[in-house]
Parts: structure tokens; C-alpha cells; sequence
């Protein structure tokens, strides 16, 4: 797994979006609900959209946060070995689906 860009301002994250194309996006959650719920509806129209994580001090803001669409919710409390499980389940999941598509598109030539 490969980290393309870091920011922490949120009008750089979609065009970085747009041009890194990442399978998984890592997000601290510190802004309005209204915010990220634009923010998920933003990355989830985009053609290639990633799996989002959200990170949070807060556990109580678990449930919000799944509810605005993030694919998963980690507390920062949570031991740093929290996260590696998740990413290595993501990074599984793509190499099946990168595997899957390379056999459809060998398949439709012949």
C-alpha cells in the first residue's frame, strides 16, 4: 500500500482525489456532520471512488459517522494496530477485484 497525497485543507482533498485515484481514503473526523456528509456524497459520485475510514477521539462518533457513509470507524484511542487489519482487507479485496477485471477483460478479447 502506497500513500499518494497528504492535506489538510478540504478544497485540496477532491481534486487530489481526481488525480491520485486512491482505493482508500483516511480521514480524521473533526468537522460538522453536514460537511462530511457532502464531503462522502462528493467522493462517492467520482468514477473511481475509495473506501473511506474514519478516524475519530470521540467513540460516540461512530454511529454518525457510518451514517454519512463512511466505510468504517476507528477511535484514535484504539491501539495503532487498529487500522492494519482494515487496509489489509481493503488491499485483499482490490487485488481480487484488479485479478477479476484483468480475466474480463481478457476474456471479452478473444
Amino acid at each position: 500500500m502506497v500513500v499518494v497525497g497528504i492535506t489538510d485543507r478540504l478544497q485540496e482533498l477532491l481534486p487530489q482525489l481526481e488525480t491520485t485515484k486512491p482505493d482508500v481514503l483516511v480521514l480524521e473526523w473533526e468537522q460538522s456532520l453536514q460537511l462530511t456528509t457532502n464531503l462522502l456524497t462528493e467522493i462517492n459520485n467520482f468514477r473511481h471512488s475509495p473506501k473511506v475510514v474514519f478516524l475519530s477521539k470521540d467513540p460516540q462518533d461512530e454511529e454518525a459517522v457510518l451514517a454519512a457513509g463512511a466505510d468504517h470507524y476507528i477511535c484514535e484511542n484504539a491501539p495503532p494496530d487498529s487500522l492494519l487489519p482494515i487496509l489489509r482487507n481493503y488491499e485483499s479485496s482490490f487485488a481480487d477485484m484488479y485479478v477479476q477485471n484483468a480475466e474480463n477483460n481478457e476474456n471479452s478479447s478473444l
